[in-house]
């Protein structure tokens, strides 16, 4: 289906735009300061009016809105960076200076990260897709709107946009952009359990980076090739990936962390529970948006349940705990994982009680997913089958994941972000 859409979207820049109204009213719900909440409403609702006004603007924005002045205080008092994004909205009205397109978009996209800082998704939607709307010819503000609405876990949204960034990177002969769009759609299709169709993207945005000459777009694709593989035990395969990607990830490159974790999570399906062990807490201290910071959560408790430490399994169980129910795309995995690490330190009503909780939230979130694993563990926990058994020291694949491993702590050791020394981490700012 992704497949198909996409190569769709590059003929012809096919789109249908999502309903907006809905997702607009739901910011007013969605922020608990009644003030702040219908004020980005308002925003948002008049940035999709001026992007779409391009020959009425003076008309439509006449009329001076001298309501602002009482609301922007009270932002002040508690928002000060959000309020001086939201006076760039403000200038649409009988202004003298009215905003440029770059000055809108860049508010928007501060605003949507902002949002998603603070777990409120459907704001983070709303001025991500409305960036995209006032250069709607730009690829890269296409696949970021698709990127937050991924994140946000409305999958079929996010598939509407980076199908139309793979469109606009066509058109616009944009490598970059092309590659990421791909990733972006493939990491939708295998958040669905679509695993194949989301290879085959894969390889196609891996192909389109390394033409390019784009180092770490190549890589991202080869660690999205790692993750597939590991999903479906194919170890072997795994291995490949995992050395391509490292072979070719910049030094300071931004995803070098993601991309830890993820070979953390291979040496977890291989039984390697203490060399992830000493992966994961280096990562955690490079990854800070909770949504991503709680699946590598799941993914520690995971790996100290398999090492046999209670201490640190119950350690990431209670940060958990404290900030699943605010990450709807991810809580039920993160749930899931920690319902692995208590099988594994055979604490079997714990891994009841968390099997069943990762059930109800797959369902509500509607991760086929994760409610297949989860049932899965709940069938098993109740019969105390026990989960993946430590690798054997003779493993064959297993030697060579204990070596990366090692090389990994080293140079998360060093990392530093893609702002450290521009010039070695080049293939991080290029990408």
């Amino acid at each position: 289906m992704g497949v198909d859409r996409a190569a769709e979207n590059e003929r012809g820049c096919i789109w249908t735009a999502p309903n907006w109204v809905l997702g607009e009213l739901s910011v007013v719900v969605e922020i608990d300061d009644d003030i702040l909440a219908v004020e980005l409403w308002r925003a948002v609702a008049r940035v999709r009016l001026w992007a779409h006004s391009i020959e009425n603007r003076e008309a439509l924005f006449s009329g001076r809105d001298d309501s602002i002045a009482d609301r922007r205080a009270s932002i002040e008092r508690t928002e000060p960076d959000l309020a001086r994004l939201l006076d760039v909205f403000a200038r649409f009205h009988g202004s003298v200076d009215p905003p440029t397109e770059k000055e809108v978009i860049a508010a928007c996209r501060k605003v949507a990260g902002w949002a998603e800082q603070r777990s409120a998704y459907e704001t983070a939607m709303q001025f991500a897709e409305a960036a995209a709307m006032v250069d709607p010819e730009d690829p890269r503000l296409a696949n970021d709107a698709g990127r937050v609405c991924r994140r946000a876990g409305d999958r079929p949204r996010a598939e509407v946009w980076y199908s139309r960034g793979i469109g606009l990177a066509r058109r616009s002969q944009n490598k970059k952009q092309y590659a990421s769009g791909y990733l972006g759609l493939a990491a939708v299709l295998r958040d669905g359990g679509e695993h194949y169709p989301a290879m085959a993207l894969i390889r196609r945005a891996g192909n389109a980076a390394k033409r390019g000459g784009l180092r770490g777009k190549a890589a991202e694709a080869y660690q999205d090739a790692l993750g597939v593989a590991t999903i479906h035990g194919d170890i072997t395969r795994a291995v490949f990936f995992a050395y391509r990607a490292l072979s070719v990830y910049p030094v300071h490159h931004k995803r070098f962390p993601a991309f830890a974790h993820d070979v953390a999570f291979l040496l977890i399906n291989r039984g390697l529970y203490s060399a992830a062990t000493s992966i994961l807490p280096a990562v955690l201290k490079h990854i800070q948006r909770p949504v991503e910071r709680l699946v590598v959560l799941g993914s520690l408790a995971r790996a100290a349940g398999g090492a046999g430490n209670q201490e640190v399994f119950r350690s990431a169980l209670s940060e958990i705990r404290a900030m699943a129910f605010a990450q709807r795309s991810t809580w039920a995995g993160a749930i899931y994982s920690a319902g692995e690490g208590a099988r594994l330190l055979e604490l079997w009503d714990v891994a009841a009680d968390l099997a069943d909780e990762a059930i109800r939230a797959a369902r509500e979130n509607d991760d086929p997913v994760v409610l297949q694993l989860a049932t899965q563990l709940a069938a098993e926990t109740e019969h105390r089958i026990e989960g993946v058994e430590t690798c054997p020291e003779d493993d064959p694949a297993g030697r060579y994941l204990r070596t990366l491993a090692a090389e990994l702590q080293l140079r998360l050791a060093r990392w530093r972000g893609p702002t450290w020394r521009p010039r070695r981490s080049r293939g991080a700012q290029d990408d």
